[in-house]
């Protein structure tokens, strides 16, 4: 984590604030508490701080007020398999789409809504990386929330994953796809 305080400017809720460093360099910050002191504020212990967040669409802050602190918490905790899984860096933004996704899918297990998946497998087969940590945070959505998704659900969570992802592409993928083109 870069800067070693953190000038807190507002909150989000009782855990999570949006704090600027010395370098003027804005985050969203999460601890347990860091959001009670008065406005604006110096933290200054690092320890309080369990996550730092940068380039977060602004958009996506108002969800940590609609969904339970469970939820982003699971979010989190399948977003750090993917980052030891998937070699290519994955947006920042995954953690709150993600929740936001998990949070839905609970819900629409409550109504009995289940929607199946038309390439499950396609999403196995060209994806293996991002369906295994789909499949990954089904198990562990439903041991933790006591909740029986779907498999298909795996599929949609893969896809979170993949739409994540910032591709890096090289000189010599667009050759070969050039030279396949020309073949």
């Amino acid at each position: 984590m870069s800067g070693k305080r953190w000038i807190v400017t507002s909150v989000i809720n009782n855990n999570v604030v949006s704090a600027r460093n010395e370098r003027n360099q804005e985050r969203i910050l999460i601890g347990k508490g860091i959001g009670f002191p008065k406005i604006p504020y110096e933290l200054t212990d690092l320890n309080k701080i369990w996550r730092t967040y940068y380039g977060i669409n602004p958009s996506y802050l108002g969800l940590l007020n609609e969904i339970s602190e469970d939820v982003f918490a699971l979010s989190i905790k399948i977003t750090d398999q993917a980052k030891m899984r998937i070699m290519n860096e994955i947006n920042s933004n995954i953690v709150f789409t993600l929740a936001d996704h998990i949070n839905f899918a609970i819900d629409r297990y409550k109504k009995n809504m289940d929607i199946k998946m038309p390439f499950v497998y396609d999403i196995q087969y060209l994806y293996e990386n991002e369906m295994y940590i789909g499949e990954f945070a089904v198990k562990l959505i439903n041991k933790e929330m006591n909740v029986h998704l779907s498999k298909d659900e795996a599929v949609s969570i893969a896809l979170h994953f993949i739409n994540a992802e910032n591709m890096q592409r090289n000189e010599t993928d667009e050759v070969n796809e050039k030279q396949i083109i020309n073949d």
